[in-house]
């Protein structure tokens, strides 16, 4: 699976993404994209049941991205061929040589979660 990376330029305290002069930005427009992924696979996801209130579904899982390929960071959106929108929420698991055999990492791996917009 292919998949476009977006990073934003710079963070306010809040955490939300901004440009160079402050200004509150969506993640994924002109200037943000930081390149393609080639080789990710989308591992299994596991999907809360929606609330009480019928509005509200949580879907969270796992991306590897080859170990070559750009090193994702917490805050990245990624938007696969389809569509479909993560947002990388944690940092990169399995991404060292293997302990018992010394074979190298060929993924990493980091958990991500569906955006709906």
């Amino acid at each position: 699976m292919r998949v476009t990376v977006y990073r934003a330029p710079a963070r306010n305290a809040h955490g939300d993404p901004v440009d160079q002069d402050g200004h509150p930005i969506r993640v994924g427009g002109n200037g943000t994209n930081v390149g393609d992924i080639d080789g990710a696979i989308l591992g299994g996801q596991s999907v809360e049941r929606v609330s009480t209130r019928g509005d509200v579904v949580s879907t969270e899982g796992l991306i590897g991205v080859p170990v070559a390929a750009i090193a994702l960071e917490i805050g990245d959106t990624l938007i696969a061929e389809d569509g479909t929108r993560l947002k990388v929420s944690g940092p990169a698991l399995w991404g060292r040589p293997h302990s018992l055999t010394g074979a190298p990492a060929r993924y990493r791996w980091h958990q991500v979660g569906a955006l709906h917009n």
